[in-house]
């Protein structure tokens, strides 16, 4: 079995406030709502789409801190 990373670059518009709240071992967790969108021409129909997908989120640790 090989190890490997995979990483993705979510750039799009905050959905909601960050959720920060901290666990009882004290460490901080924020959650957070990305919405990202994509816009293409139907093929059949040459009309205009759009498309919004909302991403969930969770930090952990120092950068849910900075969030």
């Amino acid at each position: 079995m090989s190890l490997s990373l995979n990483r993705a670059q979510i750039i799009g518009n905050l959905g909601t406030e960050p959720d920060l709240r901290a666990l009882s071992s004290g460490m901080a967790v924020c959650r957070l709502s990305i919405a990202t969108s994509a816009n293409w021409n139907d093929k059949t129909t040459s009309e205009a789409r759009e498309e919004t997908e909302c991403h969930r989120i969770p930090l952990w640790g120092k950068l849910a801190e900075i969030a």
